[in-house]
């Protein structure tokens, strides 16, 4: 996220099964790792901050399922969505980060093997 002001951002994490209704916090949940990162300014007047999810996918957990970055910000009337798209796990389990890029607003996805 960039070209914020003030610094202060909520970002939160979820997931959403397959066919569920409604998406769940991640924060605190066994196996993904959350970097929430820091606000970092160059000249005081706007902001930019990355934030990212790691986790190793499973076939069972994972099929299908969607992650969601949600971020709240003192300007926003409600929070903004970036989704990732249904995941499609094969294969051996990899350790998949997805990161929010801060520069485009779009996502980072990439799986170490």
């Amino acid at each position: 996220m960039s070209g914020h002001f003030p610094g202060v951002l909520s970002v939160t994490w979820l997931r959403r099964d397959r066919g569920a209704g409604a998406a769940v916090p991640l924060q605190g949940s066994a196996g993904y790792r959350i970097e929430p990162g820091a606000p970092r300014t160059r000249d005081w007047k706007s902001f930019q901050q990355e934030t990212s999810l790691s986790f190793t996918p499973s076939v069972q957990r994972d099929q299908g399922a969607e992650y969601v970055c949600r971020v709240g910000h003192v300007t926003l009337g409600t929070p903004l969505e970036r989704r990732s798209r249904e995941l499609q796990v094969t294969g051996e389990p990899a350790l998949l980060d997805l990161s929010s890029c801060p520069a485009h607003g779009t996502w980072v996805i990439s799986a170490g093997y």
